[in-house]
């Protein structure tokens, strides 16, 4: 019964330390994952500024090819 008893004690102990160890990984992927979606929403902002600028370039371009050769 001793033996059985120890055995328990020394499961239950092992178990407590890889629950804090589990909470530990956790609590890292939590901030982990913040990080990441605020670095997702900062690509996200430049991609639409990226967008914005090259539609006013084709916009840019088609004016100069639409009236190259003439003068104003």
């Amino acid at each position: 019964m001793k033996f059985l008893m120890r055995k328990l004690h020394a499961m239950h102990t092992a178990n407590k330390e890889a629950l804090q160890s589990n909470r530990a990984v956790l609590a890292d992927a939590e901030r982990e994952a913040e990080t990441i979606e605020a670095i997702r929403a900062q690509a996200e902002e430049q991609a639409e500024k990226l967008r914005n600028a090259d539609t006013r370039n084709h916009y840019s371009e088609s004016l100069t090819h639409a009236f190259r050769g003439r003068t104003a």
